[in-house]
């Protein structure tokens, strides 16, 4: 028979489990308070940036305000007015991009650039309050001219960069020998394409679609057959082929607000897929305005949004640099699931589960049957870097 164990060898194991215990609590407040730590020092750090943006739009706003009201005559000074306005405009439309999260902009550089605007205005007045001071070959004149052609040629970068992307991707997921052939492999000149992108709050990249468009013109399809289709169901009713351009981003109110959430205005109730309701997204791709038409499923993952979403929350953003691209859309969907998911997971103390849970994803492939989201069954080809892929 099984000897008892004594009290003295009980009261031993006892204190041992106390031990631990207390070893594992002291352990858990040790990470929570380093947790709190990282979160109080990330907060300074965006009070501080926050306060240093409106003190140089502040700024902004007031050297702009005296500029427009001045009447200059000279050939000189017009043409210093306009160079200072169009690298105010180039740093608004920096500003946006970085709003919707646009191809990676840091923080930082966009703070150094936005105070660089303020800087030109306030120079610009400076020099109009003492004209003889102003000679035609003006030093600082130079160097705005010389930020402006940096701030060209950077856009320019980008652009190449973004359509070297998409040209690789789309000629390895087709199989075919270039863009063109591509696109025609999808497409047919004779179609009218709708384009279905996010709107906003993170939304689709101007630039990704604008290349989209370009590469469809490219293969032949008039310009005038390429259309927004996102929105009311009369959009997609009008189109023979949709290409869908979300943006990859968690959502409050659907879990996830990507590949099945992206036809959800062609609905006309889009609130009724809200919370665990967003089981039921599935049914939005078997409505006829959009049933078999879509041709490609395109995910705008430049920069993603992990939480909070879809306002774009900077703490949540990060530069993943990528696109993902399928035609099908479940599929897509659940190797968009699967990035911001291990994404949430490298936050301290991690992110945990997305709410409400994305469940549209598995029910868009056991209930609707639109495609698997079984990862062991999804062909995934990697293209790039492998660094921080997340898959």
């Amino acid at each position: 028979m099984p000897r008892r164990p004594t009290n003295a060898k009980l009261r031993q194991a006892v204190a041992n489990y106390k031990r631990a215990v207390d070893s594992h609590n002291r352990e858990v407040r040790r990470v929570n308070s380093a947790n709190k730590r990282a979160i109080e020092s990330h907060n300074r750090e965006v009070r501080a940036h926050n306060a240093r943006v409106r003190a140089n739009r502040q700024k902004l706003a007031r050297e702009l305000s005296r500029l427009t009201s001045r009447r200059i005559v000279t050939v000189h000074y017009t043409a210093y007015q306009t160079s200072v306005h169009t690298l105010h405009q180039s740093f608004v439309r920096l500003e946006a991009a970085v709003d919707r999260g646009s191809l990676g902009i840091d923080d930082d550089l966009f703070e150094m650039a936005e105070g660089e605007a303020a800087n030109s205005v306030a120079a610009l007045n400076a020099l109009l309050d003492e004209p003889s001071a102003v000679t035609t070959d003006d030093a600082q004149l130079r160097e705005l001219q010389t930020r402006l052609t940096y701030l060209r040629e950077l856009t320019e970068r980008r652009a190449a960069i973004l359509k070297s992307m998409l040209d690789e991707l789309l000629i390895q997921f087709t199989g075919q020998k270039t863009p063109k052939e591509a696109w025609l492999s999808l497409v047919k000149p004779e179609d009218t394409v709708g384009l279905v992108a996010t709107p906003h709050l993170n939304p689709t990249h101007p630039e990704l679609v604008d290349l989209v468009k370009a590469g469809l013109v490219e293969a032949g399809v008039p310009a005038n057959k390429i259309m927004d289709a996102q929105g009311k169901p009369d959009r997609p009713e009008a189109c023979t082929a949709l290409i869908a351009l979300p943006a990859l981003k968690a959502h409050w109110l659907t879990g996830f607000g990507t590949v099945m959430k992206n036809y959800i205005m062609c609905s006309g109730k889009a609130s009724s897929y809200h919370g665990e309701n967003n089981a039921k997204l599935g049914e939005i791709w078997d409505l006829p305005a959009v049933k078999g038409k879509t041709k490609l499923v395109l995910v705008d993952a430049l920069r993603p949004l992990c939480d909070k979403g879809p306002q774009p929350d900077p703490r949540y953003l990060w530069n993943y640099n990528g696109l993902i691209a399928g035609t099908d859309p479940v599929a897509v969907e659940t190797i968009a699931l699967k990035i911001v998911e291990e994404k949430r997971k490298t936050f301290p103390g991690g992110l945990g589960p997305l709410s409400p849970p994305p469940l549209c994803v598995e029910t868009a492939d056991k209930v609707y049957h639109l495609g698997t989201s079984n990862l062991a069954e999804i062909k995934i080809i990697p293209l790039g870097w492998d660094k921080d892929r997340l898959l």
